[in-house]
């Protein structure tokens, strides 16, 4: 449903300004076993319709494919010592090429 000459795409994921993450388990936090980076339905961006920023999203992307939550905060505290550095910017993973 892309039209690429508008570079627009007819059918939208985002439901009432927020979309829900399907890579996001929001039963898993930081405080439960497995532990898990807290997550929700992701604010669409005011300017841009439709849009919903990627770098808050836990699909699969980096050099170690992660995905979900529960994995990004394992492989933060593996990599940066820190469970925070990914839960915080998901898209840090594929983005520093430290990581």
């Amino acid at each position: 449903n892309f039209d690429w000459t508008s570079k627009t795409c007819s059918t939208s994921l985002v439901t009432g300004g927020s979309y829900t993450d399907p890579y996001c388990n929001s039963a898993l936090t930081p405080s439960t076993d497995p532990d898990g980076c807290a997550c929700g339905p992701v604010a669409e961006d005011g300017s841009n319709s439709g849009y919903v920023p990627a770098s808050e999203l836990f699909f699969g992307r980096g050099a170690i494919q992660t995905s979900w939550n529960y994995n990004y905060i394992d492989v933060s505290l593996a990599l940066t010592g820190s469970a925070d550095t990914f839960c915080t910017d998901p898209d840090l993973i594929a983005t520093n090429e430290s990581y």
